[in-house]
Parts: structure tokens; sequence; C-alpha cells
């Protein structure tokens, strides 16, 4: 790999990802930034090829769908052993643009000191029009992996991602370790170029006037999710943590409605 002249480096799992993933990964290798791929795509011989002339990206894969939870533990570690701090992760349909990058490096070189001693991850958000720096960052219970910025000291030290998880709870189960090393969760909620929406095959919808997101999911989805839920219930009260189980009590009890009120009024199996 060449030499990474950025404070961080950007890593992906992914599943069978559509043409613009990989047009945003010959983006990355122009820019110089280092580029870590787990490909879950079962028997992915084929997609390998796409990463041959990619100098700044390392791929992994294993022929099997082997989870998110392996994968990405997998890829922080190759980047924690390459020397690198700072570890950007993104789902393979986040969206994000040059003032994206160039705003985290710039978050990085003004905050990392202050934030790397007390918190495991940052998550980056576009919540706002106007991009805002100094960056403001609001402490968290929790925060999806996608758009996380992972201080790879803090990760190693709480045993990296839960590869047991398979894809639901990975995140969850992260932040709730966290906390039992003192550790935060941050959110930056006005992160540029960030679109975590348009690549989604969710539909919005307004109910009571607000805006909902819903994605049917399949049964053997749905049966990864609740299992991921009462593990997580269990480990939280295990910690004595119960604000914590409490709150995914009712982020199960919001899953749950979703995935009725999706069936309801959506067709489609995703």
């Amino acid at each position: 790999m060449k030499k990474n002249e950025f404070k961080f480096a950007i890593g992906f799992v992914t599943y069978f990802p559509e043409p613009t993933f990989y047009h945003r990964l010959q983006w990355l290798s122009d820019l110089g930034i280092d580029v870590y791929v787990y490909d879950n795509s079962p028997n992915a011989i084929s997609g390998q090829k796409a990463y041959e002339n990619l100098p700044n990206t390392k791929y992994f894969q294993s022929g099997q769908n082997a989870g998110l939870g392996l994968g990405i533990s997998k890829i922080c570690k190759e980047a924690f052993l390459d020397g690198h701090k700072n570890f950007l992760f993104f789902d393979q349909d986040t969206g994000f643009s040059s003032e994206t990058v160039e705003f985290i490096e710039q978050f990085i070189e003004n905050n990392h000191q202050r934030l790397c001693l007390n918190y495991a991850a940052i998550v980056f958000k576009a919540e706002t029009s106007k991009a805002i720096l100094p960056a403001i960052v609001e402490d968290v219970l929790v925060a999806i992996s996608s758009g996380s910025l992972f201080f790879l000291e803090n990760l190693k030290l709480i045993g990296w991602h839960n590869q047991t998880y398979f894809v639901d709870g990975v995140d969850y189960e992260c932040c709730l370790r966290a906390r039992q090393y003192g550790l935060k969760i941050g959110k930056c909620g006005s992160t540029p170029g960030f679109d975590h929406v348009t690549e989604q095959p969710d539909k919005v919808f307004k109910v009571l006037n607000k805006k909902i997101l819903l994605r049917r999911y399949s049964p053997v989805r749905i049966r990864d999710t609740l299992t991921s839920y009462r593990r997580l219930i269990i480990s939280a009260i295990g910690y004595g943590d119960f604000y914590f189980a409490i709150a995914m009590l009712r982020s199960f009890a919001i899953y749950s409605a979703g995935q009725i009120l999706s069936r309801m009024v959506l067709k489609k199996v995703n």
C-alpha cells in the first residue's frame, strides 16, 4: 500500500455491492486513502478482480458470508496492525463526498487528542444543512456502525467487535462493552456530503405528520434481529446496566412496530 497521508483509514464490509461502490473505491484510491474491505459475497472470486488495481486497498474474504461482526473486527484489527489509530467505517451503500473526507480529516486534527481519551467511537451524521467547525460532539447511548470513526486503541481495549453477532446488534453490543470500560460514544451531527438514505432500499412514509423509513425484512433477518436484542438485554442486565437494557427493550418495541407496519404497507420483502 502507498503511504497514507490522511489521519484515518476507511473500511467496508460488503455483500454483492452495487457498481456505485466500486466507483467510490476507485475515487478513494485516487485520493490515496488506505481502504480495507471484507467481502462477504459467497465465492467472491470475480469480485476480487475489482481490487487488483487499487494500490491503497486491502481485500479480505473467506468465500462465504461470515457476517458483519467477523468482517468489521477483521478489518479494524488489520488497520491497527498497519499502524492506523483512527478507522472510519461505512456501509457499502452509504454515500459520502470529498467534503465529508475533508471535514473528518479536519475534525481529527482538531479533536483527536481530546476525544481519544474518553471515546470509543464518534458517529458522523448529516443533520444540519451547513457544516460547523469546530464540530460539536454530543454524547449518545448507541450509534450505528456506518459513519463511525473508531479510535482503534480503545477498540482493542474493549476486545474489538463481537464476532458472534452476525449482522444486527454488532454496533449496539460494541457500545455496551465500551460503557463497561468507561468509554463514551459520540455523535457529530454537522457532517457535509454524508448520505445514509439515498442508496438504501427503505421507503419513506408519513405517519402522524412525521417521516419514517420502512423496510420489510425477511423472516430470517427478523429472527437474527430478535435474537440479537435478546442477547443485548441479557448482557446489559448481566453487567448491571439496567439503563441500557431498558433502552434495548424500547428499541426492540420500535423495531417490532416498524416491521408490523411495513407488512401493512409494503408488499416486497427486501
